[in-house]
């Protein structure tokens, strides 16, 4: 929070350059305030009228941080205003959350379930994520089952840069 939306220079073989054409601010302290803040994941992707983000947030204890997945929904006509926050983290399965084969990477975590990729195709998403910073998995979820993760946004105060 805020919401920032960036257009990208590729061009050249430098940096690639963000400059902000669009900041929406937006109510999502109840998520938050149960499971942190939200954080990156998988590029949004769009369906329809929306572009729908699958991201995770951080919350709990130092020694047992918990990385949860989630996902929100933003306009796809500027300027962008999100539509749909998190309302539950998404049912990506962990098998086993406590099983580890190597030391973890980060003594301050627990149990990790992060999103890196994420397609819609026909009504199902197929959702890319690593687990415990050492194994990976792929679900696939509805449509609906991503949608029922979610509540209206409130709060929404959209502008450009």
């Amino acid at each position: 929070r805020p919401q920032r939306v960036l257009a990208l220079d590729v061009s050249g073989d430098g940096p690639i350059v963000g400059t902000e054409v669009s900041t929406a601010d937006w109510d999502a302290t109840e998520y938050a305030s149960r499971h942190g803040e939200l954080r990156g994941g998988a590029p949004p992707q769009r369906v329809g009228d929306a572009y729908f983000a699958v991201c995770h947030s951080v919350a709990g204890t130092a020694g047992e941080y918990a990385y949860v997945p989630s996902a929100y929904a933003f306009s796809a006509v500027f300027p962008f205003a999100p539509l749909a926050g998190p309302a539950r983290p998404l049912a990506l399965p962990n098998p086993d959350p406590d099983w580890r084969r190597f030391p973890k990477l980060n003594p301050a975590v627990g149990r990790v379930v992060y999103p890196c990729g994420a397609v819609c195709r026909e009504g199902r998403w197929t959702i890319s994520y690593g687990i415990n910073d050492e194994r990976m998995a792929v679900a696939e979820l509805t449509h609906a089952q991503m949608t029922e993760a979610m509540k209206a946004a409130e709060g929404v105060r959209a502008g450009s840069a």
